[in-house]
Order: C-alpha cells, then structure tokens, then sequence
C-alpha cells in the first residue's frame, strides 16, 4: 500500500516542492507526512486532497497506511513475525 498523499501528488504530477507550494505548506512538512512522521494528515494538506482532487476520508487513508507502514518496519526489524 502506498502513502496515500503520495499518491495524490504523483496523480497530479507534481514534485514534493511543487505540491507544498501549492498547498500552502513547507516542503518539510509534506516529506514528514509522505514519510510517516506524522500520526495524521496536516490540516491544509487534508483539505487540499479532500477539495480539489475528489479523495475522501483522507485521514483515514493514512491512518490505515501508516498503521501497515509501521508493521511493516516492525516485521523487518524483526520485533513481530509477518504472516506467511
């Protein structure tokens, strides 16, 4: 599963530097959401999605992949077993 922010700036061809600018957002700020960081999608980055590009219920896109996200690291880290 892909960051779901990731895949809105992606879909609309846009590079890190050009999506936060035209959110209205630092670049740190997106690269912390788009890396994980973040426990939920910033308010204007949230707005953006929800406004302009048709996805809904972005928070809990994320939420959802960050939760796969983390286990993932966790399996590979060796800390729980994946399933097989």
């Amino acid at each position: 599963m892909k960051n779901p922010i990731t895949e809105v700036r992606e879909g609309l061809g846009l590079s890190r530097r050009d999506f936060a600018v035209m959110v209205g957002v630092s670049y740190y700020t997106l690269w912390n959401c788009e890396s994980g960081y973040d426990k939920t999608v910033p308010h204007k980055i949230a707005q953006f999605c929800e406004e302009n590009t048709g996805v809904k219920d972005i928070q809990i896109l994320y939420l959802n992949w960050l939760e796969d996200f983390r286990e993932a690291i966790k399996i590979q880290a060796g800390l729980i077993k994946g399933e097989d």
